[in-house]
């Protein structure tokens, strides 16, 4: 019998909890073990590590999936830990600062008086989940990222527009999936060109989504997945020894090598 595991690195609100809707999606394909992030402390990449260790299936074999902010992190752990590691999803990520120069303005947010007062949903949500995205979703995802301390969130954000985790991408040996967002507006295209000019082989999907990939399109994402690890003969079998099966191809979904 070959479990299916995920450790599910979350972005930049660092909870976990917006994993949710992903998660129900793949209770037949996948056992799911979810990351978060102290919402008080101020810590850097390689402090975070031991809250990936902290959930981890010891002993077995698991998938990162590696949510926006969490990208360098994913890199970091798995050259830190690589026995179980089997392979990495990177969704709507990056290795390098992926703010673009239209969104210069995007440093301000990084000064902890910016993030005191809230920012409306009415400029967070077309960045994030989308203008139509159900208002009970929109109103989860406002209120989880309001429940982290505003220095948090900007040292966050300042992390991921100084880092850069070529070196470790280039070093990596574990097969590679990125998977984006067709309207994503703050990552783009860019976190996976990035990613393709240290590794031009790397596997991408793309998916009818928003930044919040998971969020928004769980289901076309699990597929996503799944193809990917049977592609690369790492889950031939579903979380109880049965078949692992492919759905068809959701509408708006594409896949490239």
């Amino acid at each position: 019998m070959v479990q299916n595991h995920l450790v599910l690195l979350p972005g930049l609100d660092g909870t976990g909890k917006l994993f949710a809707p992903f998660v129900q999606c793949s209770t037949n394909s996948f056992t799911c073990h979810v990351v978060s992030y102290p919402s008080t402390e101020l810590l850097n990449y390689h402090q975070l590590i031991s809250r990936v260790r902290g959930v981890m299936p010891w002993d077995q074999s698991y998938t990162l999936v590696a949510e926006s902010f969490a990208g360098p992190l994913a890199l970091q752990f798995a050259a830190a830990q690589p026995e179980h590691v089997r392979a990495i999803v990177f969704v709507a990520s990056f290795v390098s600062n992926p703010i673009h120069p239209v969104l210069g303005w995007a440093r301000f947010l990084a000064k902890d008086s910016w993030l005191q007062t809230p920012l409306p949903e009415s400029v967070l949500k077309p960045f994030l989940c989308g203008d139509d995205c159900p208002p009970v979703l929109a109103g989860t995802i406002m209120e989880t990222i309001r429940s982290v301390r505003p220095a948090v969130l900007a040292q966050r954000l300042r992390m991921a527009r100084d880092t850069d985790a070529r070196g470790l991408l280039a070093a990596c040996e574990k097969p590679i999936l990125y998977i984006a967002g067709t309207q994503d507006k703050i990552i783009g295209r860019r976190g996976l060109e990035a990613i393709r000019a240290v590794k031009p082989d790397v596997s991408s999907v793309e998916i009818d989504a928003p930044h919040l990939v998971l969020q928004r399109r769980p289901a076309e994402a699990i597929e996503a997945i799944k193809k990917f690890l049977m592609e690369n003969g790492l889950a031939k079998h579903g979380p109880n020894g049965g078949e692992l099966k492919l759905k068809s191809p959701a509408p708006l979904c594409h896949a490239h090598r």
